[in-house]
């Protein structure tokens, strides 16, 4: 039976340099990174909104505070994440806002859109706008860069 000179090659250097094929499997990997940043934070936004806010009847003012604030940190935490997987799908090519740069963007996109949606509650007669909501969402934002900085390189 014939083998292909490519696969001869391949287990070369698969017995030669096993780092070789290490780094390339987790370059394969980086989406998964990201999304799973995105789905613990929604899983978290989720529990929080759901479960822990209505269920919490205490009075200790720094864990109602918290409760409140969390809801619009950990979107400001997830959707860039989210969009660092789907900015160089949206614009294959070589703009740098889409590929090198596109931590920047997708918190850009994403702050936007969270910061619009708490403006946009002042129009709501049921919705409430809170400078700690915006305050919180900016932090999000700042952690998520926070994560992307200290993120090693094989990753992004």
């Amino acid at each position: 039976m014939p083998t292909s000179g490519k696969f001869l090659d391949d287990a070369k250097t698969a017995i030669l340099h096993p780092s070789l094929i290490f780094a390339s499997a987790m370059k394969r990997f980086s989406p998964y990174y990201w999304f799973a940043l995105f789905a613990l934070c929604s899983l978290a936004y989720t529990y929080v909104q759901d479960d822990l806010r209505p269920n919490y009847h205490g009075d200790d003012v720094v864990i109602i505070y918290l409760l409140g604030v969390a809801p619009n940190f950990f979107p400001a935490l997830g959707l860039p994440a989210l969009f660092v997987i789907l900015l160089p799908q949206l614009k294959p090519g070589n703009n740098p806002w889409f590929h090198g740069k596109r931590q920047y963007t997708a918190n850009a996109i994403s702050l936007l859109g969270l910061l619009l949606w708490e403006f946009a509650q002042t129009a709501f007669a049921k919705a409430r706008f809170d400078w700690h909501d915006v305050l919180l969402t900016c932090i999000g934002a700042l952690v998520f860069h926070a994560v992307w900085l200290i993120t090693p390189a094989r990753l992004r």
